[in-house]
């Protein structure tokens, strides 16, 4: 018996659907891209600033190509995440379309 709290493909946030998949991509990129400007963003560059304006040396140095070794790694990693998702969620519709496919008479 359906109630109007119901769970259909037209109610859900994502949905197994067209529509569902685009935007569950498209939210799951956002916040990877979010994720990327963060890495990037003026809190680093502050970081950096005052790494700079309070320690010198070798040390000061080999500090910062860590840490930017780290977010260069990171901003792969985000990236490389975001595409193997999409390809997952394509891969995953095209299967259930298939298998619809084939339970649809």
């Amino acid at each position: 018996m359906a109630t109007s709290g119901s769970l259909t493909m037209s109610s859900a946030t994502y949905a197994r659907s067209a529509a569902g998949k685009t935007k569950l991509k498209n939210d799951f990129s956002s916040d990877i891209d979010n994720l990327i400007k963060i890495l990037n963003g003026d809190k680093y560059a502050k970081l950096v600033l005052t790494v700079h304006k309070h320690w010198a040396g070798a040390d000061a140095t080999d500090f910062l190509n860590d840490i930017e070794k780290t977010r260069k790694t990171l901003e792969s990693n985000l990236r490389s995440l975001k595409s193997k998702f999409n390809n997952a969620v394509d891969a995953d519709a095209k299967q259930f379309s298939s298998f619809q496919s084939k339970n649809v008479k």
